[in-house]
Order: structure tokens, then sequence, then C-alpha cells
């Protein structure tokens, strides 16, 4: 993941806590393989103004921290709210376990004990079947990222056009000229077809 350094940071001790960003899984991947916590707070919750973004529509700020106090402290600082504010319900978690079933018996157990655990704790923990059209996914996410690093690099383009260096300027055209990898998911294709309009606009 594209947080992986901060990920490793915070596993070495080298700092308390860390941010990063996530798209797609660059905060939650490296926080698994690095042994911390790592919170991708709901889109929206936590500004994203000052980062590169990649896809405005998917990008989250979030952060590592070795555990779950030290997150819920820093998602505080973040999102400007009391750290002890309670929440309005009990938190609600779906657990597929079709997925589950497919991890390693050691993940797929410890998954569980933690439903288990949370479960316990007062949230409510339900088993979920998730529809068929999960399987297209990766196709929309992918066609909506290229899309949106299209249509950023179309404006900035049009900012060098004020003054800065060629190269630079050849860099970004080279950007924007990607095309948009074919999407075989039926809801991509009304978004498709308005894109090329929407990058020249």
């Amino acid at each position: 993941g594209s947080s992986s350094g901060s990920a490793a940071a915070v596993a070495a001790r080298m700092v308390p806590f860390a941010l990063g960003s996530q798209t797609v899984g660059s905060v939650l991947r490296p926080a698994a393989y690095c042994g911390v916590v790592g919170l991708k707070p709901t889109h929206g919750l936590v500004p994203t103004d000052g980062i590169i973004p990649l896809a405005w529509s998917l990008d989250h700020v979030g952060c590592f921290t070795r555990c779950v106090a030290d997150a819920a402290l820093v998602l505080a600082v973040l999102a400007g709210r009391p750290a002890s504010q309670p929440p309005a319900a009990p938190p609600r978690i779906g657990v597929a376990r079709a997925w589950v079933e497919r991890a390693s018996p050691e993940v797929a157990s410890h998954v569980m004990s933690i439903a288990d655990r949370l479960s316990r704790a007062g949230a409510s923990v339900e088993s979920v079947v998730l529809p068929a059209s999960i399987g297209e996914i990766d196709a929309v996410g992918l066609a909506f990222i290229n899309a949106e690093r299209q249509q950023r690099s179309a404006v900035v383009v049009r900012r060098l056009a004020l003054g800065i260096g060629v190269d630079a300027r050849a860099q970004v055209v080279a950007v924007a000229a990607l095309h948009v990898l074919p999407c075989r998911a039926p809801a991509c294709h009304p978004f498709l077809r308005r894109l090329p309009n929407a990058v020249k606009a």
C-alpha cells in the first residue's frame, strides 16, 4: 500500500501515530501486514484538503496507531470532535462468511474470534450474504479511479499552460492522455459514456 511507510514507522516505534491515505487499501492492508491498528474513517469525516488526490470519490485520510484507544484520539483530532463523544447507537458489523471461509484457517479463526469479542462488547454482529454484483466491484472502482485521475490531470494541464516548465507539462499531458480501462460492469456504462465530455470541460 502507498502508506506502508507510515505503518512501518508506527510498528517500529519511530512515532506514536502516523497518517495515511487510502483509495483502495493503502491504510488497512499495511496495518495488517505490520501488526498495527489501521483506521479508515467514513468517507468525508476527515477532510482531504492538502493531499494529492487519486480519486476524490474514493479517497480517505486515515491513521496508524499501536492501539485502538490511540486511534480514537487521533480520529477525534482529525475529525474535530470530542474524543469522549458516545456513539449514537451500538455499531453494526456484517460478517461475510463466504469471504472469511476463503482465508487461511488461522486468519478465518482470528476474524471470527474478533467478531465474537465485538458481539460480547455490545456490537450487533450479523452474518451477511453479499450480492452477486460484488464481483464487479473491482472493475467499477478501477473505472472511477482512472476517470477521476484523468479529469484531475486535465485541470492540471490547463494550469500548466499558464507557464510551468515544458517537461512538467509533457509529463502531465501523458497522464491525461491515458484511456479509461474497459469496464464490463453495467453500472459503469452510463458514467463512461459521459466521461469524454467531462474531461474536455
